[in-house]
């Protein structure tokens, strides 16, 4: 009984953790591509543990791709474009990004024919956090 026990208790911890190894193996292959972003107001009721972003592939540069042309399809499926972040951040982040002159781009770990994966918020060329950490 014991053993059926430890196995059952143990069989959701094991699931959990390969389920967050294949997440840090598949985000840690591609390339690493910045895309410029711009606020976004979705009036969304939940918010508070991401921003939602517009990406501006104006603003971006295209060459970090294949053949120098920016795969607008393949980023932020059916408008959903959020980057998740500390509640307690969020809010100022937000505003920033909806009012501010700043430089705001998100990296992507992009491989092509596979859903590119958010990594990384950068303010003027820096990690969020350091941004927030020097302003």
């Amino acid at each position: 009984m014991n053993k059926k026990l430890i196995i059952l208790l143990a069989l959701p911890i094991a699931v959990l953790l390969c389920i967050s190894i294949y997440w840090a193996i598949y985000a840690s292959f591609g390339q690493k591509v910045k895309i410029a972003i711009r606020g976004y107001d979705p009036r969304d009721l939940l918010s508070g543990h991401y921003i939602s972003y517009t990406i501006d592939w104006n603003k971006t540069d295209c060459s970090q791709f294949t053949d120098n042309l920016c795969p607008q399809t393949e980023f932020c499926h059916n408008g959903d474009c959020k980057f998740y972040i500390p509640e307690a951040n969020a809010e100022q982040l937000e505003q920033l990004l909806n009012t501010s002159a700043h430089d705001f781009h998100i990296v992507y770990r992009y491989k092509i024919n596979q859903p590119p994966i958010a990594i990384q918020l950068l303010i003027n060329e820096q990690p969020w956090q350091t941004f927030l950490s020097e302003n």
